[in-house]
Protein backbone atom coordinates (compact mmCIF):
# COMPACT_ATOMS: atom_id res chain seq x y z
CA UNK A 1 0.00 0.00 0.00
CA UNK A 2 2.81 1.98 0.76
CA UNK A 3 3.78 1.52 -2.84
CA UNK A 4 -0.07 2.74 -3.96
CA UNK A 5 0.54 6.53 -2.12
CA UNK A 6 4.17 7.28 -2.90
CA UNK A 7 3.19 6.56 -6.72
CA UNK A 8 -0.20 8.30 -6.35
CA UNK A 9 1.56 11.75 -5.29
CA UNK A 10 3.70 11.61 -7.93
CA UNK A 11 1.35 11.23 -10.50
CA UNK A 12 -0.76 14.23 -8.94
CA UNK A 13 2.18 16.80 -9.48
CA UNK A 14 3.26 15.77 -12.90
CA UNK A 15 -0.19 15.05 -14.37
CA UNK A 16 -0.84 18.35 -12.80
CA UNK A 17 2.36 19.75 -14.41
CA UNK A 18 1.59 18.00 -18.07
CA UNK A 19 -1.64 19.39 -17.43
CA UNK A 20 -0.13 22.57 -17.71
CA UNK A 21 2.29 22.59 -20.61
CA UNK A 22 -0.45 20.52 -22.54
CA UNK A 23 -3.21 23.49 -22.29
CA UNK A 24 -2.28 25.78 -24.94
CA UNK A 25 -1.76 22.58 -27.59
CA UNK A 26 -5.21 21.28 -26.43
CA UNK A 27 -7.03 24.86 -26.20
CA UNK A 28 -5.97 25.33 -30.05
CA UNK A 29 -7.11 22.07 -31.21
CA UNK A 30 -11.22 21.49 -31.08
CA UNK A 31 -11.36 18.02 -31.52
CA UNK A 32 -8.96 17.42 -28.55
CA UNK A 33 -11.29 19.22 -26.31
CA UNK A 34 -13.79 17.43 -27.80
CA UNK A 35 -12.90 13.84 -27.25
CA UNK A 36 -11.73 15.24 -23.27
CA UNK A 37 -15.68 16.29 -23.50
CA UNK A 38 -16.77 12.52 -24.66
CA UNK A 39 -14.17 10.69 -22.42
CA UNK A 40 -15.74 12.70 -19.93
CA UNK A 41 -19.29 11.96 -20.54
CA UNK A 42 -18.30 8.29 -21.23
CA UNK A 43 -16.44 8.23 -17.50
CA UNK A 44 -20.08 9.47 -15.69
CA UNK A 45 -21.87 6.93 -17.74
CA UNK A 46 -19.52 4.10 -16.58
CA UNK A 47 -19.54 5.43 -13.09
CA UNK A 48 -23.42 5.49 -12.96
CA UNK A 49 -23.50 1.92 -14.17
CA UNK A 50 -20.46 0.75 -11.72
CA UNK A 51 -18.44 -0.28 -14.45
CA UNK A 52 -14.84 -0.09 -12.61
CA UNK A 53 -12.63 -1.34 -15.32
CA UNK A 54 -14.70 0.44 -18.21
CA UNK A 55 -14.37 3.52 -16.00
CA UNK A 56 -10.52 3.27 -15.68
CA UNK A 57 -9.70 2.22 -19.06
CA UNK A 58 -11.26 5.55 -19.71
CA UNK A 59 -9.88 7.53 -17.15
CA UNK A 60 -6.35 6.00 -18.34
CA UNK A 61 -7.38 7.42 -21.98
CA UNK A 62 -7.96 10.82 -20.69
CA UNK A 63 -5.00 11.31 -18.92
CA UNK A 64 -3.11 9.84 -21.45
CA UNK A 65 -4.53 12.29 -24.17
CA UNK A 66 -3.70 15.23 -21.49
CA UNK A 67 0.22 14.02 -20.84
CA UNK A 68 0.57 13.18 -24.37
CA UNK A 69 -0.10 16.95 -25.22
CA UNK A 70 2.31 18.39 -23.60
CA UNK A 71 5.16 18.05 -26.18
CA UNK A 72 7.34 16.79 -22.77
CA UNK A 73 9.17 13.26 -24.00
CA UNK A 74 10.00 12.75 -20.33
CA UNK A 75 6.53 13.10 -19.04
CA UNK A 76 5.29 10.81 -20.98
CA UNK A 77 7.57 8.44 -20.29
CA UNK A 78 7.38 8.55 -16.83
CA UNK A 79 3.39 9.10 -15.90
CA UNK A 80 3.03 5.86 -18.83
CA UNK A 81 5.59 4.17 -16.73
CA UNK A 82 3.44 5.24 -13.59
CA UNK A 83 0.39 4.51 -14.97
CA UNK A 84 1.27 0.83 -15.65
CA UNK A 85 2.27 0.00 -12.20
CA UNK A 86 -0.69 1.91 -10.86
CA UNK A 87 -2.86 0.17 -12.97
CA UNK A 88 -1.40 -3.46 -11.73
CA UNK A 89 -2.40 -2.82 -8.04
CA UNK A 90 -5.89 -1.64 -9.22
Amino acid sequence: MHDVEQIYAILINLDSLAGKLATPSIATHSQKVENLRTLCEEMKELCEKRDIEGYMRKNLEFHTTIFRSSDNAWIVKILENLHSHTNRFI
